[in-house]
């Protein structure tokens, strides 16, 4: 018996490295998990094994659609392809034998995702004082809004309300009233663990030549008085940076006498803003910074130049050597009262809201996309609008959409105010709601507590100015 043992344990020292333990696989693991995938989407997908052998396993993947990054191992990611499909993959694992090779299949369709539709729903009334914006930010967590009142109907120094959320009943709740004079926009600037807000003072009742100033978070967790600014019928602050300087620029509209009169750009100096640069505007109404390749612009909504309301509105391009800013572009605007900067899909886009042409409120406003062989952007949308005011970007759910505000047409306020949406089929926007609205002046996106939302500044009912404004819960 010794003899045939001995026997055995030689053919298992010669064969057995050749023999070898099986294969099995188990099934696999696809994260995530689900019946169906988008296109595009990238799914990771692992072969499970049990294996007791001592050579190497080689893992040879291979797919019917979609693209795998790296083939040969256990674990893979995998792109569906950008259609429709029953996408079959399979991988082959061999131990170096070929008695021991095995493979395994499964199946994974691919169909294009269509996102819920998303609706706009009242959540909160807010009673207002022809409203002309709201202004969302947090300090330390806690959510706030501020709102421009404009007039009473009687006067033009009124209070303009900081409202903060309330955290049990979910509303928001008046929390510091700050006297503003014909207030028409507020901006928050965070600067480090500084927190300021600026208000831009319209008139004072008698002149346009008035003061806008800017606040700044006490130790008593409300906003005091920082600085006084000499402006020319402001109409809107905008705040931005450039390495680690930082800026705010006014659009001065009207002094009285012309609506010719420069707006000027301040630079912080670590306590106080002080004058960087004037830059000749026209009616100006609107400022917005952006950044194209790592260079700096700024563009300003000219209204009107007291001729005419077609005019040129001004791109401007930070020089690095001078640092100011030089005129880039020119662009042929009616009544321009706004600028919306977006990026789709890594294209750069521009929307002008045209307000008026002297005979008329019913004009196109147009997006324009950024040219890269030029450095210039060309016309690339018209949307027909209504004494267009203000328009507002935001996302949801990889959804791009544009909201308008329309100011009025002709003598009428209460008309209504769109909601468009990206189509990625053609490439464009088109109308996805319509919401009424009452001399809409402002719509302001933020997110709060994993939600998201839209304050919306009713101004005027063709009857008072003393109307709600109105927060809408998107869902």
């Amino acid at each position: 018996m010794k003899y045939l043992f001995s026997f055995v344990s030689m053919l298992f020292i010669l064969f057995g490295c050749i023999i070898d333990s099986p294969i099995i696989i188990n099934g696999f693991t696809v994260t995530p998990e689900k019946e169906s995938v988008d296109y595009g989407e990238v799914i990771t997908i692992k072969v499970n094994i049990s294996y007791q052998g001592e050579n190497d396993l080689d893992f040879k993947w291979t797919t019917t659609h979609g693209t795998i990054a790296n083939n040969t191992l256990q674990t893979i990611e995998w792109t569906a392809p950008e259609e429709s499909a029953e996408a079959k993959l399979t991988v082959v694992i061999s131990n170096g034998i070929p008695e021991n090779e095995i493979s395994k299949s499964l199946t994974i369709n691919v169909n294009e995702i269509i996102p819920e539709p998303i609706t706009f729903n009242e959540y909160q009334l807010i009673g207002t004082n022809r409203a002309r914006d709201w202004e969302h930010f947090t300090i330390n967590n806690q959510h706030f809004l501020v709102v421009a009142n404009n007039y009473n109907g009687s006067s033009v120094a009124i209070n303009s309300t900081i409202y903060t959320l309330d955290n049990s009943s979910y509303q928001f709740v008046s929390y510091q009233n700050i006297q503003t004079y014909e207030a028409t926009d507020w901006k928050y600037v965070p600067i480090d663990d500084i927190h300021l807000l600026l208000v831009a003072n319209f008139t004072n009742g008698p002149s346009y030549n008035t003061l806008s100033n800017c606040y700044s978070w006490s130790t008593n967790q409300t906003f005091t008085l920082l600085q006084t600014f000499q402006t020319n019928g402001a109409v809107d602050w905008e705040y931005f940076t450039i390495g680690t300087d930082k800026f705010i620029v006014i659009s001065n509209f009207y002094n009285g006498t012309t609506y010719n009169v420069p707006s000027q750009i301040y630079k912080w100096d670590g306590s106080l803003f002080s004058l960087h640069q004037s830059i000749d505007t026209n009616g100006a109404e609107d400022w917005e910074f952006f950044t194209i390749n790592n260079e700096y612009y700024l563009s300003v909504a000219n209204n009107c130049n007291g001729n005419s309301f077609i005019i040129f509105s001004g791109i401007y391009k930070w020089n690095p050597d001078t640092e100011e800013f030089i005129t880039h572009q020119n662009i042929a605007t009616c009544g321009a009262a706004d600028w919306e900067y977006f990026t789709i899909n890594d294209e750069h886009y521009l929307a002008v809201a045209n307000f008026e042409n002297a005979s008329t409120n019913q004009l196109n406003s147009t997006i324009y996309k950024w040219d890269s062989t030029i450095e210039q952007f060309t016309l690339f949308q018209n949307i027909p609008t209504c004494g267009a005011i203000d328009w507002e970007y935001f996302t949801i759910n990889d959804e791009n959409y544009l909201a308008l505000a329309n100011y009025r047409d002709g003598t009428n306020y209460n008309i209504d105010s769109y909601i468009y949406k990206w189509n990625p089929d053609t490439s464009e926007f088109a109308t996805y709601i319509e919401i009424p609205t009452h001399g809409a002046s402002d719509w302001e996106y933020f997110t709060m507590n994993n939600g998201h939302y839209l304050a919306l500044a009713n101004s005027y009912n063709n009857s008072t100015t003393n109307i709600n404004s109105v927060i809408y819960r998107i869902e």
